[in-house]
């Protein structure tokens, strides 16, 4: 019997629960060593003690009341409640029964009692989780839907319900498959099939849902695999999202699309048939340009031959001085040679003066007929200061004849001008005619005409001062209008002419009032760039 007792102290002794018997009056009668142990007392120190000793005073009353119910009521009860002493912030999950007597006497309470403190935590932990969850999941602007291991769907959030319109009961009555658009059906139930019947890991699909009043949304699902911790899979979780203005907005933009390449193609051919069409223009602009450029060189051509016209009484005097001196040397020589009074060494230098005054005629003929010559303009280097010596050459008849006094400034050595010889020739011959023809008409006291070049930058630029008249107020600009002239036998048309001849060179011509007396004309040209030079132009 003694061994018996100790077998059953031993395995009370053992268990991690509490195991405890109480008379009517609330004295322990039995505690085991992990009661003991609670209330940081030895067994036999808790045998015949009350509740007072081990529990807060607060706690003692409850448990007293909950002790006198069990015995009289006859049944057991099993409730939770706060440990003793120290443990009080742990929880004990308590069953008490009341104990008989083998007569049946009612003698007191037996009781078990196990502490649950970690297994609430967990509860606790889990019911936080799940609250979270669900309210992370009703939060989310994309539905979230569950299902198990079989495919049938068991959980969706709010967001999930309000995309389908339909209650969250009707979800999981599985409803929502009658609302898939009745062409997406067959082909979205094959591919969910599939999936829940393969081991594919995600899954996605895209529909259509159809309402009322032919109201259609688009949506796009997807789904991924659960597997537990042996890698078997418990079932499947996924979103849905309304992609519907996402669609609208690609078939708008396809649209679109459609309407620009419709609009890019008309366009294109437009711009072909404007494109062919100034080909033509330019083509026709071109040879617009070559007759131009032909009409203006026959009129500077033109203009210039009348020049020669209006020069021709000082181009025959020009010759005729070479010629008259040849002729009075001839007929000296044979005379001498007759009389004998002419020696082998005379007859040599009379030779060396008729060849000088034979070049000296010759020359006159050739600038007068190269002035005169026809050619479209070329662009080329000029020697500009050798353009004035050859122009003031041409002018120097009525030079002397007028008694005018030409001073001619050269200061550093220029570079080549850019521009073609003989227009260039001709405007400087036209200015410097111009000047002469000023000094003739208004007989200034002093008759000068002040010829200077100089370098400017990239620009060459040329000078031409009479002691003239001048020009009148407003003049300066006028007199390059075509045909506006103050002389009765004038064309207009030299100064025009002349200012089209140099802006086709890339150069100005412009006239000033002269700060004393006469007036000034002044024209540029570029410097001479074999690459950059310009195509003298009509």
């Amino acid at each position: 019997m003694r061994k018996d007792i100790d077998l059953l102290q031993a395995v009370l002794d053992g268990t991690s629960d509490v195991i405890f018997v109480k008379d009517i009056a609330g004295k322990y009668l039995f505690i085991n060593r992990i009661g003991a142990q609670l209330v940081g007392k030895s067994v036999d120190e808790v045998v015949g003690q009350d509740d007072s000793l081990l529990f807060k005073r607060e706690a003692v009353a409850g448990i007293r009341a909950m002790d006198k119910k069990i015995m009289a009521e006859g049944t057991p009860i099993t409730y939770e409640h706060p440990g003793p002493g120290d443990a009080f912030e742990r929880t004990f999950l308590t069953t008490k029964s009341p104990l008989h007597s083998s007569q049946g006497e009612l003698i007191g309470v037996i009781g078990i009692a196990r502490d649950i403190s970690s297994q609430k935590r967990a509860a606790e932990v889990l019911a936080e989780s799940a609250r979270r969850f669900s309210t992370l999941a009703n939060d989310s602007p994309t539905g979230i839907y569950e299902a198990d291991a079989a495919g049938t769907f068991i959980y969706y959030n709010d967001k999930c319900c309000d995309l389908f319109e339909l209650t969250r009961e009707q979800m999981l009555a599985q409803e929502a498959w009658n609302l898939i658009h009745p062409d997406d059906l067959a082909r979205v139930a094959e591919r969910w099939n599939k999936f829940i019947q393969s081991n594919e890991a995600s899954y996605r699909v895209e529909l259509r849902l159809l309402f009322a009043e032919n109201r259609v949304k688009h949506i796009a699902a997807t789904s991924q695999t659960l597997f537990d911790d042996q890698g078997n899979r418990t079932g499947f979780i996924g979103n849905v999202t309304d992609v519907t203005q996402l669609r609208l907005d690609q078939q708008a933009l396809e649209r679109a699309n459609q309407e620009l390449e419709l609009h890019v193609k008309e366009r294109t051919r437009e711009l072909v048939t404007a494109n062919e069409k100034l080909r033509h223009e330019m083509a026709e602009h071109v040879r617009t340009k070559e007759r131009l450029l032909e009409q203006q060189s026959l009129l500077a051509h033109a203009l210039r031959v009348r020049t020669l016209g209006e020069m021709a009484a000082e181009l025959a005097h020009e010759v005729n001085q070479p010629l008259s001196a040849i002729s009075n040397y001839v007929q000296g020589t044979r005379l001498r040679l007759e009389t004998g009074t002419l020696s082998t060494q005379e007859i040599g230098s009379t030779l060396d003066f008729i060849a000088r005054e034979s070049q000296r005629a010759a020359d006159v003929i050739r600038r007068a007929k190269r002035f005169a010559s026809t050619q479209l303009p070329v662009r080329a280097p000029l020697n500009l200061p050798r353009l004035i010596h050859e122009a003031l050459e041409m002018l120097a008849h009525k030079v002397r004849e007028q008694k005018i006094q030409v001073d001619l400034e050269e200061g550093e050595l220029l570079p080549p001008a850019a521009g073609d010889e003989l227009q260039v020739q001709q405007v400087i011959v036209n200015l410097l005619r111009n000047a002469i023809e000023a000094i003739v008409a208004s007989q200034p006291a002093r008759r000068l005409i002040r010829v200077s070049t100089r370098r400017l930058a990239q620009e060459l630029e040329f000078l031409v001062e009479d002691t003239g008249a001048g020009l009148q107020s407003g003049e300066p600009e006028r007199i390059f209008e075509a045909f506006y002239t103050t002389r009765p036998e004038g064309l207009g048309l030299g100064l025009p002419i002349s200012r089209t001849i140099i802006e086709a060179h890339g150069g100005r011509l412009w006239a000033e009032t002269s700060s004393a007396q006469g007036a000034r004309f002044r024209f540029t040209l570029p410097v001479w760039n074999h690459e950059s030079s310009p195509e003298p132009a009509a």
